[in-house]
């Protein structure tokens, strides 16, 4: 009889390890189809238009697509797809799931190489610079309107931006406070400076140190205004209806303003 019991709890536990032997290898076959799966994808072409608009004077442009992890390049002809103003629009396509960079390349120079990705429309090309270039809008500037704060000199802070000359190599992105001085546009209320790209948050201010405030300067300036590159050519504007709030204790000289509104810039306006 216990002999009996023996063969039939040996054959339990063999027909046991059948059945998980059995699924094991479903599931590692099963694994394996959705790994081959994922990299079919992985390699699947996905094309993605890059837009450079130039100088209708800079003549031909070529693309250089790069990935930077197996080193492999292709250059691109960019053709000629119509115009705005007194530029040109120049378009070709990559794939986005083989390239991560790209560079263009025009007479003699070549820019530094820039992200290539689906989120990126396409840059603009002036005065040997990359700068972020938005379809439809004013080129590579954001603006601040300062006909009603009348400041001496306007500056824009920002953080988690980047902004650079691109055949110079020569950053601009980091700054201390107060930031980079705007420049004013012939003689008007209306300041610019190149759009920074990717940042997160932008303070425009009349250029006072936190020293010279401390000494018992007067300075004004906006609270943190949430930024993103949607804003790149549109005109910011601080709402006077709202009163500045004074900082406290020694920094007591320096205004902050909450309230603004951005809108699209037009230089007819």
């Amino acid at each position: 009889m216990k002999k009996f019991i023996s063969g039939i709890l040996c054959a339990v536990i063999f027909l046991s390890i059948l059945t998980a032997c059995a699924g094991n290898s479903g599931t590692s076959g099963s694994s394996k189809a959705q790994n081959s799966a994922a990299a079919a994808k992985t390699n699947e072409q996905k094309l993605h238009t890059l837009t450079v608009c130039a100088a209708k004077d800079a003549g031909d442009i070529t693309a250089v697509f790069l990935n930077t992890s197996t080193g492999k390049t292709a250059a691109v002809k960019m053709k000629k797809n119509g115009e705005q103003g007194a530029n040109n629009i120049f378009t070709c396509q990559g794939d986005v799931n083989l390239y991560n960079m790209v560079h263009v390349k025009f007479g003699e120079k070549s820019s530094m190489d820039v992200a290539f990705n689906s989120f990126i429309s396409g840059w603009y090309l002036k005065k040997d610079e990359l700068l972020p270039y938005i379809t439809g809008k004013e080129p590579g500037y954001i603006y601040y309107d300062n006909s009603e704060t009348k400041w001496d000199k306007v500056y824009a802070y920002w953080w988690g931006g980047m902004a650079f000359n691109s055949f110079t190599k020569e950053p601009y992105y980091f700054s201390e406070w107060p930031g980079f001085q705007m420049e004013r546009i012939d003689n008007s209320d209306i300041y610019r400076i190149k759009a920074p790209w990717g940042n997160q948050g932008i303070i425009f201010d009349s250029g006072v140190t936190d020293r010279e405030v401390s000494e018992g300067k007067e300075a004004f300036q906006t609270t943190d205004i949430p930024y993103n590159n949607d804003l790149i050519g549109k005109i910011y504007k601080i709402d006077m209806s709202v009163e500045p709030k004074a900082d406290p204790g020694v920094m007591k000289s320096k205004r902050r303003y909450s309230a603004g509104n951005w809108s699209d810039y037009s230089a007819e306006k």
